[in-house]
C-alpha cells in the first residue's frame, strides 16, 4: 500500500512539474487559444493561451488569476487602467500584449509585471506613450519588445538595459536620432524604425554584431547610410520611401546582405559595384524613374545569384537582351510597367518560378512560355490578351494563374481552364 502511495505521489508531482514547464514556440503555436473567460475556466489547467482583445474591458478580469498555467495573454484594444500585482504569480507567462490601452498607469503596470520572470515578448503598441518606465529593465528575459504607433520623440533609453533583446519594433513614432549607446544591445537581431524622423545613424550601430534586419522605411534620409555596410551580419536592409537620390561605389561593400529595398527613392541609376554584393538574393526597386532602362538591366544582370527582382511601376517599356544572363532569377515583378510584348530572353530564364506582368498592356503571350517549365505563379491580369498559347498546358508546376480582365472569349477560356486542373485560375 505504501509503495502504491509513493507511485501515485511521484506521478502526481511529475504531472504538476510538467504542467509548469515552459512551452517552446512550436507548442505555443499549436496550443488552443481561448477567447473568453467562461470557456477558459471550464478546464483552467489546460489553458495556455488567452485572447481577450477588443472586448471593451475597463477592469482586469480577476478570474484570469485562476489560470495558473497561462503562457500567452492578449489584453490589447481594451480600456484597462491597471494590471494587478497578482500577475507576478504567472511565472511561466511568456507573451503579454497590452497594446491599445491608452488609459493604463504604466509605472504601476511595470512594477507589477516585473514578477513575470519568464516574460519574453511584450507588446505596447498604440498607447500614446512618449516615455518608457525604467522598471522595464527588470524584465531580464525579454527578447521581443513592440513599441510601434506611439509618441516617442527620443529613443527610450530604458530599452538599452534589456541585454537579451532580439527584436525591437519602434515603427511609426517621431524619433529623430539613435543613441551612441545603441551598441549595448548585443543580441539584437531585428530593428524596425519605419516612419520616424531619422536622417542619420550613429557609428555605434556597426557594433551590433547580431543585427540581421534593419528597417528604415519612410524616414528623412537624403544620403544612403553607408555605415550600414559595416554592420557585420546584416542580411536585410529596407530604405523604401526615403529621399535618397544617388548611390556610390561603397554600396558594394556589404559583407552578407541578402535583401535590399530601395523602392520609391529618388535614385536614377545603379553603380556597377552593386554586383560586388555577392550575397545579394533579393532586390526591391519599385517605383523608380530610371534614367536608362537598358543601363538598369545591365547592372542588375551582373549580380550573380540574384533570385528576386521587383521593379513594378518603374516606366519600363521593354526587357533588353541582358535579361537572359540572369540565370538564377526565380521571381520577377513587372507590375504596371508598359510592356506590350515580353522579349524572347525572358523565356530563357529556366529557373523562373514567379512571373508577374499585371497591367502592363501585354498584347500577346508567345508560345515560348512553354519553356518556363518551373513556373508556379503566372500573373497576367488586366491586360489585352485575346488568346492563350497551347504551350501553357506543358507548365505542370503551375499552381496559380491570374487572367482577370483580359479579352479572351469566355468559351475558349473555360475550355482552357479545364485543361489546367492542377492550377487555380483567377478571373476576378
Amino acid at each position: 500500500m505504501k509503495k502504491l502511495y509513493l507511485i501515485i505521489l511521484t506521478l502526481s508531482l511529475f504531472s504538476h512539474l510538467n504542467a509548469q514547464q515552459l512551452l517552446d514556440k512550436n507548442k505555443i503555436k499549436e496550443a488552443k487559444e481561448f477567447t473568453s473567460i467562461d470557456s477558459a475556466l471550464m478546464n483552467p489547467e489546460k489553458v495556455y493561451k488567452l485572447n481577450l482583445s477588443g472586448q471593451e474591458l475597463q477592469e482586469f478580469p480577476q478570474q484570469i488569476l485562476n489560470l495558473k498555467y497561462l503562457q500567452v495573454l492578449n489584453l490589447s484594444n481594451n480600456k484597462l487602467k491597471e494590471i494587478p500585482k497578482e500577475i507576478a504569480g504567472f511565472e511561466n507567462l511568456q507573451d503579454l500584449n497590452l497594446g491599445e490601452n491608452e488609459q493604463m498607469k504604466w509605472d504601476k503596470v511595470f512594477t507589477n509585471i516585473n514578477g513575470c520572470k519568464n516574460l519574453q515578448r511584450l507588446c505596447l503598441n498604440g498607447n500614446g506613450m512618449s516615455a518608457l518606465p525604467n522598471q522595464i529593465s527588470m524584465l531580464h528575459q525579454l527578447n521581443s519588445l513592440e513599441l510601434f504607433n506611439n509618441q516617442f520623440e527620443t529613443f527610450p533609453d530604458a530599452v538599452l538595459e534589456l541585454n537579451q533583446l532580439e527584436n525591437l519594433d519602434l515603427h511609426y513614432n517621431k524619433i529623430s536620432s539613435l543613441p551612441a549607446s545603441l551598441s549595448k544591445l548585443k543580441n539584437l537581431k531585428q530593428m524596425d524604425l519605419t516612419e520616424n524622423q531619422l536622417s542619420g545613424i550613429p557609428e555605434s550601430i556597426t557594433q551590433l554584431d547580431s543585427l540581421q534586419s534593419l528597417n528604415l522605411t519612410w524616414n528623412k534620409f537624403s544620403v544612403f547610410p553607408y555605415l550600414t555596410t559595416k554592420i557585420p551580419n546584416l542580411r536585410v536592409l529596407n530604405l523604401q520611401k526615403n529621399n535618397i537620390d544617388a548611390l556610390s561605389s561603397a554600396i558594394g561593400t556589404f559583407p552578407k546582405l541578402q535583401e535590399l529595398n530601395l523602392s520609391e527613392t529618388n535614385i536614377k541609376s545603379l553603380p556597377k559595384e552593386i554586383a560586388d554584393i555577392k550575397s545579394l538574393k533579393t532586390l526591391h526597386l519599385n517605383q523608380i524613374n530610371w534614367s536608362s532602362t537598358d543601363d538598369f538591366f545591365q547592372k542588375v544582370s551582373i549580380i550573380e545569384g540574384l533570385q528576386t527582382l521587383n521593379c513594378a511601376k518603374s516606366n519600363i517599356t521593354m526587357l533588353p537582351p541582358s535579361v537572359a544572363s540572369m540565370k538564377s532569377l526565380t521571381t520577377i515583378d513587372l507590375t504596371e510597367n508598359q510592356i506590350p510584348e515580353l522579349s524572347k530572353e525572358v523565356f530563357d530564364l529556366a529557373n523562373l518560378k514567379v512571373l508577374i506582368a499585371w497591367n502592363t498592356g501585354l498584347n500577346a503571350l508567345p508560345s515560348d512560355i512553354g519553356k518556363l517549365t518551373n513556373l508556379e505563379v503566372l500573373v497576367l491580369g488586366n491586360n489585352n490578351l485575346d488568346r492563350l498559347p497551347e504551350e501553357l498546358i506543358s507548365l505542370k508546376k503551375l499552381v496559380y494563374f491570374d487572367l482577370w480582365n483580359n479579352n479572351i472569349p469566355e468559351e475558349e477560356l473555360n475550355k482552357f481552364i479545364k485543361r489546367l486542373p492542377w492550377a487555380y485560375v483567377n478571373l476576378q
